[in-house]
């Protein structure tokens, strides 16, 4: 799969971001831009990584699951009820399933990657991914909506954005379109 041009430096500035310390990063692009894509070139290229992506639903666990095994040619391990990862090296999990205290055997894990990441906020899930970064992991936030669910901003947690894309980006690039508007004016048709 060859990356789009911001998808490849999405992933290039996330990985400057690593090498220079930090541990809290976010990515916000717009809906539509390939988030799943983005974190699964990711996951390719920490090749020598363990990588734990963390969605908050099961729909999104398996699509998660199915693009990682896509990007990167490997067999990507599912973490929730009624499948249990084999300890492989990229696992996507769910984060109820995590938060039931099934995480502590992914600490060490050396990238967290949270999937829509403004809906993760609760205080039992912060603590968690505080765990993961005091055991030597970097969080990596990927969403299309700036803010939590609660308004406020996200690097209230978050300490460094490394990438930034907005819907009026993809538009002028030509990666995403205008919505369409039907005209209800009179004298108008389709």
């Amino acid at each position: 799969m060859k990356a789009r041009d911001y998808q490849q430096e999405c992933c290039d500035r996330l990985i400057d971001a690593m090498a220079v310390g930090h541990r809290w990063i976010l990515c916000t692009l717009f809906t539509g831009a390939g988030k799943t894509v983005i974190f699964s070139l990711l996951a390719k290229m920490l090749c020598n990584s363990k990588i734990l992506i963390i969605a908050p639903m099961r729909e999104l666990v398996w699509q998660a699951a199915d693009t990682a095994d896509r990007v990167t040619g490997e067999y990507t391990d599912v973490e929730m009820a009624g499948a249990w990862g084999q300890d492989g090296r990229v696992t996507v999990a769910s984060a109820q399933t995590l938060l039931r205290g099934r995480y502590k055997r992914f600490l060490g894990v050396r990238v967290i990657i949270i999937d829509e990441c403004h809906t993760q906020f609760s205080p039992a899930f912060l603590a968690m991914l505080r765990e993961f970064v005091e055991a030597g992991g970097y969080v990596i936030g990927f969403t299309a909506t700036p803010f939590r669910m609660d308004g406020k901003p996200l690097m209230e947690v978050y300490e460094h954005e490394a990438f930034h894309m907005a819907a009026e980006e993809g538009i002028d690039q030509g990666w995403c379109v205008l919505p369409w508007r039907r005209s209800f004016a009179a004298g108008t048709s389709r």
